[in-house]
């Protein structure tokens, strides 16, 4: 099973379990290196679950992204939670045109908003 560095993004075998390059813990969850000072929230996802899948989808079109949850409320409910999505400015067309294809063939759904 593949290990993930969560600063880098860099893949290692399972045996092991710190990042030789930057010395992060790994982990067996894919995610975004850091984006820096030039991120950009670009889509606000409909649940978590839709928000990982974009995030997976990116990354294997080589655009690294993020999602933070964010809520409007001060005491958050369920319908209230977003799910942000952060590109690095310089992604931002080709992410928006793959979510674009993504919602139009119904790979995600209609439910998330543009920001």
């Amino acid at each position: 099973m593949t290990k993930y560095c969560p600063d880098c993004g860099s893949e290692y075998q399972n045996n092991i379990n710190i990042c030789p390059d930057d010395g992060a813990i790994l982990s067996f969850t894919r995610v975004a290196p850091s984006l820096g000072p030039t991120a950009l929230d670009i889509y606000a996802a409909a649940n978590e679950f839709e928000a990982e899948r974009i995030i997976a989808y990116f990354i294997d079109e080589g655009i690294h992204a993020i999602h933070e949850q964010t809520s409007i409320a001060q005491l958050p409910s369920f319908s209230d939670a977003h799910f942000i999505i952060t590109v690095n400015t310089n992604d931002k067309e080709r992410a928006i045109q793959l979510l674009n294809d993504a919602r139009s063939v119904g790979i995600i759904t209609t439910s998330g908003v543009f920001l």
